[in-house]
């Protein structure tokens, strides 16, 4: 599962966004939530969306699929050893 995750901060529109396997699951721009137009700043409530929103994403997908396999390993990150 690749996921990549983007963020535009410190110019025009401050937006967050995560795409899992080339499909978007989460997408925001932070004036959604500071009722400011043109936010500039740190993204930080479009960024807890987003990993909110990603997070009952890849929940469901691997609850349907029936994957238990939550390693480290497998995300390709490295585990503590």
């Amino acid at each position: 599962m690749a996921t990549i995750f983007g963020t535009s901060a410190f110019c025009h529109d401050a937006a967050a966004a995560i795409v899992v396997d080339g499909k978007i699951v989460a997408a925001a721009q932070e004036e959604r939530f500071s009722r400011k137009k043109h936010y500039w700043r740190f993204p930080s409530q479009a960024i807890n969306y987003c990993l909110r929103e990603a997070r009952q994403i890849i929940i469901l997908s691997r609850s349907v699929t029936g994957d238990e396999d939550w390693s480290c390993e497998r995300s390709g990150v490295p585990s503590k050893s």
